[in-house]
């Protein structure tokens, strides 16, 4: 991996400050993200934003603010966001909202600016049933729903519960409404994190941080029933060795096998990359991280269009502040490249990157830039 640019450096004000999500790009290349606190709102620290990046003239680029959270609204946002056909944006945040558990919410542009809207509070003040506290994003289907999940919740107690897998329909007066389609129960996962993914077939695929046998998490299967319910299979019981604490989001490869991270364990106890056979026979293969390339993977991984796969590890390296790392499969196996953070131009990346059609990456760290409130970045190969 060749060289890194800091596109942006947060100064912790109103600009933003500890990016932890991805970015995704509209069509002309511009660049949104959120971060987890600064911002104009009254919490401490800030509530967070949801920024835009546009290249300008000469390939200088230019962060504006286009929604800062106040609270009521939503507060620290630690997820993606993603666009609809309409280029309306949809995303969650991990508190705030009417009982300060958390809010889905959709930002539609107009000439006035970006107009945001709750489409969900989560929790409510005699129960947290419909789950509290989403610590991941949205995604769509066809029919314009949506689809979570929440870390905690699914319990009348709001100190207690698992989490769940929710799905948000706009109603036809405009209200959304919400499903829970499954609410864990720690044998099957615990504190579910990164973003869902639809299969072909319709079915949802996700990780849960903790839970399962031996409390090391589960990667999980949500399939749709003729009734309307949904069934949940676990389809693979982390045990340690095999990695532990999956947190990022899953993807599919050109042959429906499952790619994902776990944040710990492994051969060194520093974490791995996993793959997933299609078979759903529980068959895993992994590549171990080792500190010099990289510890604690966060985030999930991403294809480009040869192949490859790109991430994060928010620690260790060359120079401790984590890692981006490609992994190229060879005849001989995986070949992997790291580019190690300095904590100048970056540390703690927790993000899944975003890959543009050179094979150039972009993401967010979480930290370090010349204000230490963390960057927007490109490596480029």
């Amino acid at each position: 991996m060749a060289s890194e640019t800091v596109l942006y450096a947060f100064s912790g004000a109103s600009d933003g400050a500890e990016p932890a999500a991805s970015l995704i790009a509209d069509t002309a290349g511009n660049l949104y993200g959120t971060t987890y606190t600064g911002g104009s709102g009254a919490c401490f620290g800030g509530c967070g934003v949801v920024f835009e990046l546009e290249r300008g003239p000469g390939g200088a680029w230019r962060e504006s603010v286009i929604y800062s959270f106040s609270g009521p609204d939503g507060a620290s946002p630690v997820s993606n966001l993603i666009f609809d056909s309409a280029g309306n944006l949809y995303g969650t945040t991990y508190s705030g909202g009417a009982q300060d558990l958390g809010v889905v919410f959709e930002l539609t542009p107009s000439s006035r600016g970006w107009q945001q809207s709750v489409l969900y509070n989560f929790g409510s003040a005699t129960h947290c049933r419909d789950g509290t506290s989403p610590a991941g994003g949205v995604i769509l289907d066809v029919e314009g729903n949506l689809y979570g999940t929440t870390q905690l919740g699914g319990t009348e107690d709001c100190g207690f519960g698992a989490g769940v897998v929710f799905e948000l329909s706009p109603g036809a007066d405009g209200p959304w409404s919400e499903t829970v389609l499954h609410r864990f129960k720690g044998t099957d996962g615990s504190l579910p994190e990164g973003n869902l993914v639809f299969d072909q077939a319709g079915n949802l695929y996700g990780a849960a941080y903790y839970g399962g046998t031996e409390g090391s998490g589960t990667v999980f299967m949500l399939s749709p029933q003729t009734n309307g319910s949904w069934k949940e299979t676990v389809l693979h019981d982390f045990q340690g060795i095999d990695g532990e604490n999956p947190t990022g989001s899953l993807v599919f490869n050109s042959s429906d096998n499952l790619y994902g991270t776990a944040s710990a364990g492994g051969s060194e106890g520093m974490g791995l990359v996993f793959e997933l056979e299609a078979s759903h026979s529980g068959k895993e293969e992994s590549i171990s991280f080792t500190g010099v390339d990289g510890a604690a993977p966060w985030a999930g991984v991403i294809f480009d269009g040869a192949g490859n796969l790109y991430g994060t590890a928010r620690s260790d390296g060359e120079n401790g502040h984590g890692v981006v790392y490609e992994l190229t499969p060879t005849s001989a196996g995986l070949r992997r490249r790291t580019f190690s953070f300095s904590g100048a131009d970056g540390s703690d990346p927790t993000c899944t990157l975003l890959v543009d059609p050179k094979g150039n990456v972009y993401g967010t760290t979480r930290l370090g830039g010349d204000y230490n409130q963390g960057v927007v970045f490109e490596v480029s190969q």
